[in-house]
């Protein structure tokens, strides 16, 4: 790989006033001229690195409004709709952001994340033509008269092979930091199917059963349901005592796992009465509010230092005290995309203040198994052992409202964040497997509407993950040759995978090689045959070895090269 023209921003900003000063934004860089940014000008296209997990990654073409576009241009739902971010043509890109050819690319890689976040904006006009071009370092910080703030690392380079410009970005971002992996574990997760509806009762059948099957599952996560309020974290009557609780799972040799949300507090807790002076204020000195599963919950300001010594605190108990090893946090983007939000300290910047909290967390809970749902992804590097990478599942291939993509997008969100398993282990959501057209306990959640060449394609994304596993299934109704799918994907094995000619993919992308000769292949489209002879040198670079593939509409599979020949392996995988 060439790196050439590089650039670094090192910018530092001084309150040079003798009255203490409050800082937005700043403007880095600004390019209005595609010529300067040293590119192939006949066709651009520009890869768009989101921010949070619901916001969708994408790679579109300037100059085309098309699907791919649009992507940039929304975030998804928990119910797997569409939502508009914005009506204008402005598309926002977060740490890495790419314009040109997989062979020859101008790359914006922010190398920081623990003291401030950056943005790229990409103007572009009706057609998808560019406009502008602009990297913003977000501050959010009162400096002090005379006081210096000064920037985390920016490149801004040229390269002829951006496959190995992402793994350059991924790896020289994490050049500083250590970061420890634990064994990553398989997990029964119990939301996809009971959500808020679990008991206890629902928990120890489906620990028998792990037993019954010998499942090849070491860790059992109790999520949302268990709690009487969200923010007080004691056990609510279905569940009475969360020690007997996790007792109960180390019984059946699993590690307990529990879900906590500690960003959000629900309005009638104890907490929101006995902390109301920790809680997020707007500009108009009203509570701030995050909505959740059709309810509305306040928000902690987490630049208040006490707070921090309060996560600590609650996150040793739930270890120490309740025996959970394994703790998925969720919701976490709350104090951060709170709308007009007015934080009581000044004199740190958000990105600090998340950083601190998730630390304190960090330090409460010890060694235990720490994933991230639904945070931010730059200042977690080194604290959380792995993060999800997209939406929540549904077990649909469309949405049933809005015109969602449920699998395709959620597919699309996990292949095109890849680069983050050098960071931690990527968490693609569950695995979810059940047929099951009438939905349990009326959760939309519970049903099971994917064919078989859905859940094999599905299957596919789980093993591309590189990850996290989880799943979600009552185990005393399963069918056996759906559930046999996990022993495809289990035990769970590293994977080193990058997207052929990223640059000029497809909407979804559907030709993924891993490991070296392997190459999963994905007909994600609704009505058409995919017939595609595959040759050795899309696998390896060279050779003459070929194979006609024909894939049904939603249906995958997985080619491996052996010797001087191309073979489908698909359920056979020794990867």
């Amino acid at each position: 790989m060439i790196i050439s023209h590089l650039i670094k921003l090192n910018k530092t900003i001084s309150n040079n006033s003798d009255k203490e000063k409050f800082f937005k934004e700043i403007v880095l860089f600004e390019c209005d001229n595609l010529k300067k940014l040293h590119i192939d000008l006949d066709e651009v296209s520009v890869f768009r690195s989101a921010r949070h997990k619901n916001d969708m990654p994408t790679i579109f073409k300037l100059g085309e409004v098309s699907d791919s576009l649009n992507d940039g241009l929304i975030k998804i739902a928990e119910n797997g709709s569409r939502l508009l971010i914005s009506n204008s043509h402005l598309i926002i890109s977060d740490h890495l952001t790419i314009l040109g050819k997989s062979n020859k690319a101008f790359i914006i890689a922010f190398l920081g994340g623990n003291k401030h976040l950056i943005r790229t904006e990409i103007n572009i006009d009706k057609k998808g033509k560019f406009i502008n071009l602009k990297v913003i370092a977000e501050i959010n910080k009162s400096l002090k008269p005379h006081e210096k703030f000064k920037f985390e690392e920016i490149q801004l380079f040229n390269t002829d092979n951006v496959d190995e410009a992402i793994k350059y970005f991924a790896l020289n971002k994490i050049k500083d930091i250590k970061v420890k992996q634990k064994k990553c574990p398989a997990v029964y997760c119990t939301w996809y199917y009971y959500g808020d509806t679990i008991t206890f009762k629902d928990c120890l059948i489906n620990l028998k059963e792990i037993k019954r099957r010998k499942l090849p599952l070491d860790t059992f996560q109790i999520d949302d349901g268990w709690e009487d309020y969200i923010g007080d974290w004691n056990a609510g009557k279905k569940f009475i005592d969360m020690k007997k609780v996790s007792n109960e799972i180390n019984k059946y040799g699993l590690t307990p796992g529990i879900w906590t949300s500690p960003f959000i507090i629900d309005k009638k807790s104890k907490f929101a009465k006995i902390h109301k002076d920790w809680l997020l204020k707007d500009n108009d000195n009203k509570l701030s509010i995050f909505p959740m599963n059709e309810k509305e919950f306040y928000i902690v300001d987490i630049t208040i230092k006490d707070t921090w010594k309060y996560f600590e605190k609650l996150y040793k108990h739930l270890t120490n005290d309740y025996g959970f090893k394994y703790h998925k946090l969720d919701f976490t983007r709350a104090p951060i995309t709170s709308i007009n939000a007015n934080y009581r300290n000044k004199n740190i910047t958000i990105v600090e203040a998340y950083r601190n909290a998730c630390l304190s967390i960090r330090k409460g809970m010890g060694n235990a198994f720490f994933l991230m749902c639904g945070g931010l992804y730059d200042p977690l590097i080194g604290i959380v052992d792995a993060q999800r990478t997209g939406s929540d599942v549904l077990s649909m291939w469309s949405a049933t409202n809005k015109g969602g993509k449920t699998l395709p997008f959620t597919m699309k969100q996990n292949l095109l964040r890849y680069y983050m398993n050098y960071w931690w282990y990527n968490d693609p959501d569950s695995f979810i497997i059940r047929r099951n057209k009438i939905p349990y306990k009326g959760l939309r959640l519970s049903l099971g509407l994917l064919t078989d060449n859905e859940v094999n394609t599905s299957s596919i994304n789980q093993i591309l993950g590189g990850g996290l596993f989880s799943m979600t299934e009552p185990l005393d109704k399963i069918d056996k040759d759906r559930l046999n799918l996990i022993f495809k994907i289990l035990p769970l094995r590293k994977i080193d995978i990058n997207l052929v000619d990223i640059m000029n993919s497809s909407r979804y992308p559907y030709l993924i090689k891993f490991n070296n000769n392997y190459l999963a292949i994905i007909n994600y489209d609704d009505h058409k045959i995919l017939n595609k002879t595959i040759t050795s040198k899309e696998i390896l670079g060279d050779g003459k070895a070929k194979i006609n593939i024909k894939l049904k509409p939603h249906a995958s599979t997985i080619l491996k090269l052996t010797g001087k020949k191309i073979i489908q392996v698909d359920n056979n995988i020794d990867y």
